[in-house]
């Protein structure tokens, strides 16, 4: 075994357990999570010698991650059975952290659940002639939880 592979191997192992919790907590079906840490682990292998900051490995191992699983959601989303989308991984310099990139999944859901309530108000407001004031209570309360309605 090369010094490389050796050194690859001890890396990958060193963030398994937090790469696996994030793909879990992205993808939430624990086979589509095992596909993805598996083809994240062979795209990492194939294209570890063309890394070109050492340091950067941690973050650009969560991006590999990342795309492959924001691929299988979409693959899984749109009942479209495809393999999964290759990407350029190699050299990325991303410095972002494992607990950002999920922070700015969650940012992305809240949003999109956001403008769907939205679009949902405007539907209800339209068809019963409601004036600016009531889009905008409307609004207003969309932005507060269930909980503390």
């Amino acid at each position: 075994m090369s010094d490389l592979s050796t050194e690859f191997d001890v890396m990958f192992e060193r963030s398994r357990p937090r790469l696996k919790r994030f793909v879990d907590l992205l993808l939430r079906d624990i086979d589509s999570a095992d596909d993805v840490m598996q083809e994240t682990c062979l795209r990492a292998s194939s294209g570890f010698s063309s890394l070109q900051k050492p340091e950067a490995f941690t973050s650009w191992l969560f991006r590999i991650a990342r795309n492959l699983a924001y691929a299988e959601l979409n693959r899984v989303k749109k009942g479209v059975s495809i393999d999964l989308v290759d990407e350029p991984e190699l050299g990325v310099d991303d410095t972002e952290s494992p607990q950002q990139l999920l922070g700015r999944r969650e940012v992305g859901i809240l949003l999109s659940r956001a403008v769907a309530e939205l679009r949902r108000n405007t539907r209800r407001s339209s068809r019963s002639g409601s004036t600016k004031d009531s889009h905008t209570r409307r609004l207003q309360m969309s932005r507060v939880p269930q909980s503390m309605r």
